[in-house]
C-alpha cells in the first residue's frame, strides 16, 4: 500500500472580507465582476476547535490556489496591470 498526501485547506486566521470567504469575490484581488471561479478551499476556525470549509474563487487573472492571506494585486498599485482592480469589495 502506498501512502498518499492530502493537501489540507488552508488556514484563515486575519480578518478577511466575508464577500472572499462566501466566494462573492476573488480571494487575491477582490474582483467581483467577470468570471469568477472555483480555485480551493480554506478553513476557518468556528469555535468549540472546530474548523470549516469554505469554497474560494478566483478571477480570471487569479486561478491560483488561496493562500493564507490575499496578497496585494499588482493592480491595487498600478490600475493599468490588470482588470481585476474594477468592482473590489
Amino acid at each position: 500500500m502506498t501512502a498518499t498526501s492530502i493537501a489540507l485547506p488552508t488556514l484563515v486566521c486575519d480578518d478577511i472580507s466575508i464577500s472572499r470567504l462566501h466566494g462573492e469575490a476573488c480571494w487575491h484581488c477582490g474582483a467581483v465582476s467577470g468570471s469568477l471561479s472555483f480555485i480551493g478551499q480554506v478553513s476557518t476556525a468556528a469555535g468549540a476547535g472546530t474548523l470549516r470549509l469554505r469554497p474560494v474563487v478566483g478571477c480570471p487573472t487569479h486561478q491560483r490556489p488561496p493562500t493564507a492571506v490575499p496578497p496585494s494585486c499588482p493592480s491595487d498599485r498600478d490600475p493599468a496591470a490588470h482588470e481585476c482592480v474594477r468592482n473590489k469589495r
